[in-house]
């Protein structure tokens, strides 16, 4: 009776024992199973951001690309405009002081006082027109490039004799060769003018078209900064991100794959220890735990 009592109370530990464990251990399976359906649920949402960030970065990349690309053309195309502008204004420039050279010693041609005459005569008046004459062709040959319409337009054919030849201008005999050449010589003058007045206004267009070209690109080169930024910004925050979702999914998987394990032992264990259970219980009696 003794040892009855003995083992009953040693069973009676045993039963406590069992319940006990077989209550936790169901416990901790039934949290494992939850944290693996979260895990899941979490590697999927984290596999799913994984790829469309791929997407995304790619995209980001490719439009940070473009940007950059846009500004290096804009910028050449800027330096470009900017380059043949400075060489036509030059080129006007030159063609003004040209012309007005040539108003001037045209315009002393015809309006010398008498005891101007031998002056006139002289080589030096030959060189004059001569070097005039150089300056005219060559602003003839821009005012045709910059104002073909206008050129067209008009009878330029004094100029074109004037320009074949100059020295038959100079004034050799007496005063019925002067009389031919006034007229003649004002007519010269005046195309010679509107032509100035053109340049002059092709000045002012000019510089008014470059600088509204330099504020344009300005502006432009003011969004494309900014987009660059926002776009440099966005990728670094979007790089950072992919990276941590990376991590996660990694630490996730690993965590999935040692809390499956570990609920396959505890079902195993549990089967065993149920088992055990019932087995002793059978043996020795029911017994309950206090």
């Amino acid at each position: 009776e003794a040892d009855g009592r003995s083992e009953q109370a040693i069973y009676d530990k045993y039963a406590c024992w069992c319940e006990e464990t077989t209550a936790r251990k169901a416990s901790a399976i039934e949290e494992g199973k939850t944290q693996i359906e979260e895990l899941s649920q979490n590697i999927l949402e984290l596999q799913a951001r994984q790829g469309s960030g791929v997407a995304e970065l790619a995209k980001l990349k490719k439009d940070l690309a473009e940007n950059k690309e846009a500004q290096k053309k804009a910028e050449a195309l800027r330096t470009k405009e900017n380059n043949e502008y400075v060489v036509e204004k030059g080129e006007l420039e030159q063609g003004v002081a040209q012309l007005e050279k040539a108003v001037q010693v045209l315009t002393e041609g015809t309006t010398w006082e008498s005891k101007e005459k031998e002056r006139w005569n002289s080589a030096e008046a030959e060189t004059k027109l001569l070097s005039v004459a150089a300056g005219v062709r060559s602003a003839l040959r821009l005012y045709s490039k910059q104002d073909k319409d206008m050129a067209q337009g008009q009878d330029l054919s004094s100029v074109k004799s004037f320009l074949s030849d100059p020295a038959a201008w100079v004034q050799t005999k007496a005063a019925p060769h002067l009389q031919e050449y006034a007229p003649q010589s004002s007519a010269i003058q005046g195309i010679l003018k509107q032509m100035l007045d053109d340049f002059n206004q092709n000045l002012v267009d000019g510089a008014d078209e470059e600088k509204q070209k330099q504020a344009d690109y300005d502006s432009l080169m003011d969004t494309k900064r900014k987009d660059e930024a926002l776009l440099s910004s966005t990728l670094e925050s979007k790089t950072v991100s992919q990276a941590d979702d990376g991590k996660q999914l990694a630490d996730d998987s690993t965590l999935r794959e040692e809390t499956e394990a570990q609920l396959k032992a505890d079902e195993e264990f549990f089967d065993t220890l149920k088992q055990g259970c019932k087995t002793k219980a059978s043996e020795i009696g029911r017994a309950s735990c206090r």
